[in-house]
């Protein structure tokens, strides 16, 4: 389900009513998530790894395509490499001891690898603002394997930096991780609608490359833009997974971490970050063909997992954010820290007068 908002006060409204209906009628919860643009529901982990832009090669740019080629396919002597870019559908990739080539489909969708030695590699392809952007897709086995060693890594690594006072239980390390940018299987969700727009609009967003073929207005205003979002979750109590009786063992040893289904869990207020942002966290599974497959993609939550289209120019941004500011939704607020309160003060002071 879908809904589009065109102002704040229609976001207010429409996310007031959906909310006190839903939960009236059904008993349930509802959970929000503040996207920037329209992507999937995906944690960090189990997305495609970015490699390159496609529209970026060129003789003198390509460092990336190098990066990448060199650290994935043990091929050497790439940073001085011949780079050809034929047709604008194939990339040509010479070195003094090996050839490599690079070809895009109809469809834009797929790039197919070939090395001379035999291997090939299918690529996925995305047009992302203007842009054709290069990804590599995981598997299972290594996304398993990095979850395990960055976990036990932060475990290790992360003591001089925690409460000594508090007792921290496997969830709260994942959370905590999770909250400070670590890749984890979580999705960050909040218990507050105001919360989720502002973190649809704190980012900036960069304007698509110009088109030579478009109307010349179309390239001047915002309406080029992919809308902003915010999605609304509606979760019923069979969905929630207590953490509260859990021990520090090992994280993926967890029954739950191996047995496949997707649960919402509401993480203990250990650091102020969690308690002001009102945090709550999706834990993803691996699914079909072991991949980890979108929230908004599985059938089981249709009709309570609701996209809202944030239809407002980009020019409004920044009265969206003076807004927010005003009913306390703010850097400082939701980072009550030294840095929050520092982006806080750097945008009040320079970017908003």
């Amino acid at each position: 389900m879908e809904i589009d908002v065109y102002s704040f006060y229609d976001f207010i409204i429409k996310i007031g009513d959906l909310s006190l209906s839903s939960m009236n009628e059904n008993g349930i919860l509802a959970i929000y998530r503040g996207q920037e643009e329209d992507f999937s529901l995906l944690p960090k982990i189990g997305r495609n790894k970015y490699l390159f832009s496609w529209d970026e090669i060129s003789e003198n740019a390509n460092e990336k395509l190098t990066e990448f080629i060199e650290s994935m396919y043990d091929i050497y002597g790439v940073e001085t490499a011949n780079i050809e870019k034929t047709d604008g559908k194939t990339i040509n990739v010479s070195t003094e001891k090996n050839s490599i080539s690079l070809r895009l489909n109809d469809d834009r969708t797929q790039v197919n690898l070939q090395i001379d030695d035999g291997r090939t590699f299918e690529l996925n392809a995305r047009t992302e603002n203007g842009k054709l952007n290069i990804y590599r897709e995981l598997s299972e086995e290594e996304i398993l394997e990095k979850e395990i060693n960055i976990l036990n890594e932060f475990k290790r690594l992360s003591y001089p930096y925690l409460d000594s006072n508090l007792k921290y239980n496997k969830w709260d390390r994942l959370a905590l991780a999770q909250h400070h940018g670590l890749p984890t299987r979580l999705l960050d969700w909040t218990g507050n609608p105001l919360v989720a727009l502002w973190f649809a609009f704190i980012k900036k967003k960069e304007r698509p490359q110009y088109c030579e073929n478009c109307n010349k207005e179309i390239n001047k205003t915002s309406s080029n833009l992919k809308p902003r979002v915010v999605w609304l979750f509606f979760v019923t109590q069979n969905e929630l997974y207590d953490t509260s009786n859990e021990s520090d063992r090992g994280i993926t040893n967890d029954e739950h971490f191996e047995r496949g289904i997707t649960n919402v869990f509401r993480p203990n207020h250990i650091t102020k970050r969690i308690t002001s942002q009102n945090g709550w966290f999706t834990i993803h599974r691996f699914q079909l063909e072991k991949k980890m497959i979108p929230l908004n993609e599985q059938t089981r939550y249709n009709g309570r997992l609701i996209k809202i289209n944030i239809k407002i120019p980009e020019e409004s941004r920044y009265d969206i954010l003076k807004k927010l500011d005003m009913m306390g939704i703010n850097n400082f607020s939701l980072f009550p820290d030294l840095d929050g309160l520092s982006n806080y003060l750097e945008w009040k002071t320079i970017f908003l007068f």
